[in-house]
């Protein structure tokens, strides 16, 4: 699976849809709010919630 941020013409994919780690590097978490409480990641990276997202977003269509 994958969407498309319009404003930006950026292609966002999912890890999982690669047989390795490729040499990816995780710089950013969005939708943190909406996260189980038992899954975390240990990377010290920005964070975002849902609201953030749309708003950062929503702001750069204008």
């Amino acid at each position: 699976m994958f969407y498309r941020l319009l404003p930006t013409d950026e292609y966002v994919l999912t890890p999982g849809l690669f047989e390795n780690d490729a040499g990816f590097i995780m710089n950013s978490q969005i939708f943190i709010d909406q996260k189980p409480d038992c899954y975390a990641f240990v990377n010290d990276t920005p964070t975002m919630t849902g609201e953030e997202v749309f708003t950062q977003f929503s702001e750069s269509v204008i």
